[in-house]
């Protein structure tokens, strides 16, 4: 206590953590409390409110790691960044100093691949309860994080072939949860804590619906095996877009993995490994774009898509980077790992208040501008 005298000088060393050498240049402290300094074997961070201490080091077999255990100096940036000078180079990072809670069905240290833990879709609702899928079972865990409780098939209301096998989640405003499984849309009304069902002659692996304001407005639609649909949320009826071999001006293929509905109310579809297509909801016209030349899809093996706060449509592909499709030219433009994305294979694709783009790639993190 520097308010004191004489000064007490109290050994600090929270159950023998730290390691015994440390940098003179080293020792700092973030914007969230936490003491960072840097040793001979590695940079360490002290939480004081708990004594907890976390230790980072140099790995060879890790990918952008530390590029050394000497840590000579630490300095902590106003975006969250650290940065650490090392005798092998300057390293940054944005170092998470909180570690991973784990939620699991059926508890395990070691072992990966757990059928009970496995979870394919997870969504966050209004009131900050969490709702994940695990076959044949649903879940939903407490705004507190402190109650999981199982929802059997049987709460859904009949069951179907697929034992009601959710894949999907979409808010309905404050108070409403719509969640598509093999067998159709189901709702789930947070007032009553009952759910309707809705079945549908194709599974609804996939859920869009056009945004505005944030808040969903129109029909929902779905997609899977098979094909895509429009649902009315008013007259709980479906409209079906089935695949129909040979059909001129209809999908290529029965495999449908994504759809996106644009600002504009056109229909966005992935067709599996076939391309694009584009749905104008008013004409029944769809239109179907594939790999080519300039100005076209770059892969046909689409992943993802996102549309923009201006209307553009931002694709992510396999093995051919990302691809922006401008609705007045009716034109693709591909950005590829010759233009400095990592990697060539674009899984995710999502914006931020400024407008850039953030990209998960087969090779890291990526921000577009």
């Amino acid at each position: 206590d520097l308010r004191s005298q004489p000064w007490k000088l109290i050994p600090y060393n929270p159950r023998g953590a730290l390691h015994s050498f440390v940098w003179r240049n080293t020792i700092h402290r973030d914007s969230s409390g936490v003491v960072w300094m840097g040793t001979t074997n590695g940079l360490q961070g002290i939480n004081p409110a708990n004594d907890h201490v976390f230790t980072y080091q140099s790995d060879p077999n890790r990918y952008k790691g530390l590029s050394s255990n000497s840590i000579q100096v630490v300095y902590h940036d106003r975006s969250g960044m650290i940065w650490v000078g090392t005798d092998n180079g300057i390293d940054r990072q944005a170092v998470n100093s909180t570690p991973f809670s784990i939620y699991q069905i059926k508890s395990n240290e070691r072992r990966a691949s757990v059928p009970e833990n496995r979870a394919d879709a997870v969504f966050k609702d209004s009131r900050g309860q969490l709702w994940f899928n695990n076959t044949p079972r649903l879940y939903r865990l407490s705004a507190d994080q402190k109650r999981l409780d199982p929802i059997p098939p049987e709460s859904l209301g009949a069951v179907g072939d697929h034992y009601n096998e959710v894949r999907s989640f979409l808010p309905d405003g404050k108070d409403g949860v719509w969640l598509g499984s093999y067998d159709g849309l189901y709702h789930f009304d947070q007032a009553s804590g009952k759910f309707t069902g809705y079945p549908s002659e194709m599974p609804t692996q996939f859920i869009a619906v056009q945004k505005n304001d944030h808040k969903p407005r129109g029909d929902i639609w779905i997609g899977g095996d098979g094909g895509f649909a429009s649902f009315n949320v008013l007259t709980h009826r479906y409209t079906y877009y089935r695949y129909q071999p040979g059909k001129p001006g209809g999908i290529p293929d029965r495999f449908v993995y994504g759809l996106l509905v644009s600002q504009a109310g056109e229909v966005w579809i992935i067709i599996h490994r076939l391309g694009l297509c584009r749905l104008n909801p008013k004409t029944g016209q769809i239109t179907r774009y594939s790999a080519g030349p300039k100005g076209h899809l770059s892969s046909n093996d689409v992943r993802t898509l996102y549309e923009d706060q201006d209307g553009i449509i931002w694709i992510g592909t396999y093995l051919g980077g990302l691809n922006r499709f401008d609705p007045k030219t009716g034109l693709f433009t591909a950005i590829t790992h010759q233009d400095g994305i990592p990697g060539t294979t674009i899984v995710g694709i999502t914006g931020d208040a400024s407008g850039h783009l953030w990209l998960s790639t087969n090779d890291g993190l990526c921000r577009v501008n």
